[in-house]
């Protein structure tokens, strides 16, 4: 229907950027222990982490989203 240009309302509004946290992320000071974070398969991926929350001091790791 976009396509067509006949998206009816209220779809056929633009909707905002997301916003997202792009904190540098935290290189090799910790390990991810998800068992199913792709860097327990390749591992030659840096363990990696952004802080997601400054007042807890909440790391999740950047492939998985896992919370140390």
């Amino acid at each position: 229907m976009k396509l067509l240009g006949v998206t009816p309302a209220p779809f056929n509004k633009e909707l905002p950027a997301p916003q997202r946290n792009e904190s540098e992320p935290v290189i090799g000071e910790h390990h991810c222990n998800n068992p199913r974070c792709i860097t327990t398969i390749e591992q030659e991926l840096p363990q990696a982490f952004r802080l997601v929350d400054k007042e807890s001091n909440t790391y999740r790791c950047i492939y998985c989203e896992a919370q140390l």
